[in-house]
C-alpha cells in the first residue's frame, strides 16, 4: 500500500521479476503445477492474477467472512483462518479500511473498527498440517497487516523448508516502533535459508520485499545479475 516499484518494467523483465498487485515475484519456471499460497487474501486479486499470469493452483487464507464469501473462482480454494503465531481463536477486528483489518486491535485503530469477529487462529505449520500440503510451495505470500512479525519470529526451518519464495508487505511504516522488530523479522527469514530483496533497496525501511530460498532457487546468470540490484538491502550484512 506505502511503497510500490521504482524499477523499470524493463529491469524487471531482465530479473525475471514482476509486480503482482504490490508484491514483487520472481516469475521464472511458474507455471500450471505451481503452488501459491495466499495469506490475507482480501478479495483474492493476488492470487486471480497469478493464475492469469502462469495457471497455478491458489491456496487462500482470508478471515474476513464478508471478502472470504466473496471469493468463488473455480481454480481456488479458500479458507476462513486468520495465520497466528500459535493455534487458537483470535479476535479480528474488522477495519472500515477493507485492506487493513487485523488480529491487532491498535494496528486498524486508525481507520476505526466496523466489528469485531472470534476467528480460528493457525499457525503456518498447523495450516499446512491441515490442509495436508506436502508439495514444494512456489509462492508464499504474506499480507496480514502487522502480524507478519509475530508470525516470522515462529518459524522453523522445518516450516519453510519447501518455500521456494515468500512475497511480505511489512507494516512499519504504519507504526515506526515496529521498525526493530521488523529488522529481527527480515533477519530471522536470512537466518533459515532465504536470500533477500527488496523493490526500493535505497530505503532503509523497505515495505514491500521478496526472499529467495538459496536451496531451492537456481538463478540463471541474466538473473543473478539483475536481481543483485533488488538485493541491496541497507540494513542487512551480506
Amino acid at each position: 500500500m506505502y511503497a510500490r516499484l521504482n524499477f523499470s518494467k524493463a529491469m524487471l523483465t531482465a530479473a525475471k521479476m514482476k509486480d503482482i498487485r504490490g508484491h514483487l515475484i520472481y516469475i521464472n519456471d511458474l507455471g500450471p503445477d505451481s503452488l501459491v499460497i495466499d495469506l490475507g487474501a482480501n478479495e483474492a486479486l493476488f492470487s486471480k492474477e497469478m493464475h492469469a499470469l502462469c495457471g497455478c493452483r491458489c491456496i487462500v487464507i482470508e478471515p474476513n467472512v464478508h471478502l472470504f464469501e466473496q471469493i468463488n473462482e473455480d481454480y481456488i480454494s479458500k479458507f476462513n483462518y486468520a495465520i497466528t503465531a500459535t493455534d487458537g481463536p483470535v479476535e479480528f477486528y474488522i477495519s472500515n479500511n477493507k485492506e487493513a483489518s487485523s488480529i491487532i486491535k491498535d494496528f486498524e485503530d486508525r481507520w476505526g473498527t466496523k466489528e469485531k469477529q472470534t476467528i480460528e487462529g493457525l499457525s503456518f505449520a498447523t495450516l499446512k498440517s491441515k490442509l495436508n500440503i506436502r508439495k514444494t510451495i512456489e509462492v508464499l505470500k504474506i499480507d496480514i497487516e502487522g502480524a507478519e512479525l509475530d508470525l516470522i519470529e515462529s518459524l522453523h526451518s522445518s516450516d519453510v523448508q519447501n518455500v521456494k519464495q515468500i512475497s511480505i508487505e511489512f507494516h512499519d511504516w504504519l507504526d515506526k516502533a515496529l521498525h526493530d522488530k521488523t529488522v529481527r523479522a527480515i533477519k530471522k527469514l536470512v537466518s533459515l535459508g532465504f536470500d533477500a530483496y527488496t523493490s526500493d533497496p535505497a530505503h532503509d525501511w523497505p515495505v514491500e520485499m521478496l526472499f529467495l530460498n538459496r536451496d531451492l532457487v537456481q538463478l540463471q546468470p541474466k538473473s543473478k545479475f539483475f536481481l543483485s540490484i533488488f538485493r541491496n538491502v541497507t540494513f542487512l550484512k551480506y
